[in-house]
């Protein structure tokens, strides 16, 4: 398939990527708000159990389904006959001989995976973004954005 097999799978990688990162943020800013004690402070510890959270929607409602069906394409690299030829014939071919509780195979690993990830990935993001915040607001030049 030459320089076009490196780009099997590519479209519902953009798919996935688009998606996912919506539903990552808007998940954690949802679960963070709820999750503050009343002076709005998130303790470390409820920090990562709403990044968990997030990350955990994230690979129920979407993370799962798109690596499916990005696998599915991947396998055909080579193969002379293929079956999943685009991501939406995938889905209808999945739905058709598998239902479409097809589309979650592989969940508890991408779940597992993903939960822990996210739960210290929001740690460190907010950490980051906290320390960007006061290097703007002591009235130094804002030395990040050079």
């Amino acid at each position: 398939n030459g320089i076009r097999g490196l780009y099997y799978g590519m479209p519902i990688m953009l798919i996935q990527t688009a998606g996912k990162v919506g539903i990552r943020f808007a998940a954690y800013e949802q679960l963070k708000k709820m999750l503050q004690d009343s002076d709005g402070k998130l303790t470390p510890a409820r920090q990562v159990i709403a990044g968990t959270a997030a990350g955990s929607l994230e690979a129920i409602l979407w993370i799962t389904p798109c690596e499916r069906l990005k696998t599915l394409r991947q396998t055909q690299i080579g193969v002379q006959n293929q079956v999943f030829t685009t991501w939406h014939s995938s889905l209808r071919l999945i739905a058709e001989q598998q239902g479409v509780a097809g589309l979650w195979k592989g969940l508890t690993p991408t779940l597992c995976r993903n939960a822990m990830a996210s739960g210290m990935r929001f740690v460190i993001y907010d950490a980051s973004m906290s320390q960007l915040k006061k290097l703007s607001s002591d009235g130094e030049k804002k030395r990040w954005h050079s």
